[in-house]
């Protein structure tokens, strides 16, 4: 009983969600009102920029990417990044609560086993396919891309794009024409019903 109640309260606040499913205990007053945009507001575009170091990709990547699907087993969400490596980063965080590791995390207690048999879907550095999934998708449940990286073909219910600008490719213009081109056609993956969110810190 004190289960399925966890379960349906995390579902519907994304902020008792974050901070007592997924342990994190850090969040002040501006982490509680992210956590009220991103669940209450409206808009199918959403852009979030906050200092670095300010826990914004736990909740806006980790946290609410797990929250989506816990509401909806058949999300297929996209992380975008400035690398590839950097998007596996932030999937390897999400892993870490769903296979209990992360300390203070009552995910796995709460939700249960998500992981799926290789033989079976999808589950590796790359791309996750959760197993309370109930429909046959191309897309898995989470995927991963960077600047370099082409989803042609593919589409998806939300995409994430954490930190696609950089220190890194904003030190000439092709570097930024490139990073302005891989944000338009990646809007071609969402499905019509889609939102994107951005996350994001301002760069000179």
């Amino acid at each position: 009983l004190a289960q399925a109640f966890l379960q349906e309260k995390g579902k519907a606040d994304l902020r008792f969600f974050c901070k007592d499913i997924l342990g994190f205990t850090d969040m002040n007053a501006e982490h509680d009102a992210l956590c009220e945009f991103l669940q209450y507001h409206p808009a199918i575009i959403k852009l979030m920029l906050m200092p670095r170091y300010t826990f914004k990709s736990s909740i806006i990547t980790i946290g609410h990417s797990l929250w989506l699907l816990a509401n909806n087993p058949n999300e297929r969400l996209l992380l975008y990044s400035d690398a590839t490596e950097k998007a596996q980063g932030f999937l390897a965080g999400i892993k870490a609560h769903l296979h209990g590791l992360v300390q203070g995390s009552l995910f796995r207690a709460i939700y249960g086993a998500w992981e799926t048999d290789p033989k079976l879907g999808v589950w590796n550095q790359a791309a996750i396919t959760i197993s309370p999934r109930t429909t046959a998708q191309v897309e898995p449940s989470i995927e991963t891309a960077g600047v370099e990286t082409s989803k042609v073909g593919k589409h998806y219910s939300r995409i994430k794009f954490d930190d696609l600008v950089s220190d890194k490719n904003i030190t000439t213009r092709d570097l930024m024409d490139k990073v302005e081109q891989v944000f338009k056609s990646a809007q071609s993956l969402l499905q019509p019903s889609g939102k994107l969110d951005l996350a994001g810190t301002r760069w000179h």
